[in-house]
């Protein structure tokens, strides 16, 4: 199927790639979290297998906050929330990069300047604290939120079931014409953009997918046994192929 898919023999007479064919189609993202999530409402019943086996893969940042906004509201669990501490590294040009615009920078890789977390919601690590346990792409399950400090439980790896204290880390994007400093919690939380995973139930969106299809076939590549492939679309449009 993937190999149908890069060499182009999925696609229909206007270069279109009929999703039907790939997966189960939703047209909406609540009915996405409802399949992937089923009864989330008690989170603190469920077991880590179930965590393991689910994900929601989204293009941009923008829609991973969507959606884990919409799965943080079905937790019934109180809120906490972290802010970033956003500095640049050269002390000279603070003065044209001031801390509100610091704050409002979503690059790739970077956690965002506010994190809302509850605990039972699943995290992907963002970067290697203590390998091969806690690596770049960890999953964590949150068991306590402290102020300077998280607990977790892990999900994933040859640490699954330990628990684990998660610090704050200074990170720096590198994909900047700037070099600044984000000091935060190193996580993605429940929903996670498409190059950070290799195989769950994507969330797409036509506009960016007629602008390259090759994050699709990843997000279906490699997938276990126990894992089964939906997607949300646009009822009125199919997902275009093309090339970087």
């Amino acid at each position: 199927m993937l190999l149908k898919v890069g060499n182009g023999k999925l696609t229909q007479s206007d270069g279109r790639i009929n999703l039907e064919n790939l997966c189960v189609l939703i047209d909406n993202i609540q009915d996405l979290v409802n399949n992937v999530y089923p009864d989330i409402h008690n989170i603190s019943c469920k077991t880590i297998s179930w965590f393991k086996e689910r994900a929601i893969l989204s293009p941009t940042n923008e829609q991973v906050d969507k959606v884990n906004n919409l799965i943080l509201a079905k937790i019934d669990t109180p809120t906490q929330i972290y802010y970033s501490v956003d500095t640049v590294l050269d002390s000279e040009e603070a003065v044209h990069f001031p801390t509100e615009f610091l704050n409002s920078l979503n690059p790739s890789g970077l956690p965002p300047h506010k994190m809302e977390l509850k605990v039972g919601c699943p995290v992907i690590l963002l970067r290697n604290l203590n390998p091969p346990k806690l690596c770049n792409g960890t999953r964590l399950l949150v068991k306590s939120l402290k102020t300077f400090i998280i607990e977790c439980t892990i999900l994933t790896g040859c640490g699954t079931g330990e628990d684990v204290l998660i610090p704050r880390i200074p990170l720096i994007p590198s994909d900047l014409p700037f070099q600044f400093k984000r000091l935060q919690f190193p996580f993605f939380h429940l929903s996670v953009p498409l190059r950070r995973f290799d195989c769950a139930r994507p969330s797409l969106r036509s506009d960016v997918y007629e602008r390259s299809s090759s994050h699709y076939p990843k997000a279906l590549s490699r997938p276990s046994r126990r894992w089964r492939h939906s997607a949300t679309y646009d009822p009125s449009d199919f997902v275009r192929a093309g090339r970087n």
